[in-house]
């Protein structure tokens, strides 16, 4: 809701808490606190904070991996997700490393 009105600052103060109850409800290691970290990294890349974006979509990375493996379209998700954030702080090798290991596991996922 606050994303689409421009208000990304509640959004975040929104999702960082939907961290907190997913977490307590779930344990550190879920698949929904992985996906509350992820939407916590797209609002850090909304307000162009890229160094938090790659932080917390990192850590819904490395949740994902410990959850579903290394081979699971979701992870090929996060990977593109991560190449995009990597490209727009300029990290043209870790764009297209993260690129190519997305494109391995979901080779038609959309650029």
């Amino acid at each position: 809701m606050y994303k689409s009105t421009g208000d990304l600052d509640n959004a975040l103060v929104q999702h960082q808490k939907d961290l907190e109850i997913r977490a307590s409800v779930f344990g550190s290691e879920h698949l929904d606190v992985a996906r509350s970290f992820g939407n916590i990294g797209v609002a850090y890349e909304e307000k162009n904070d890229l160094e938090n974006a790659l932080v917390h979509k990192q850590k819904g990375l490395e949740i994902m991996l410990k959850l579903l493996g290394s081979e699971h379209p979701l992870v090929a998700d996060s990977l593109k997700n991560l190449g995009i954030v990597y490209g727009k702080k300029g990290n043209r090798a870790a764009k297209t490393e993260m690129n190519t290991k997305a494109y391995r596991l979901k080779p038609f996922i959309n650029e």
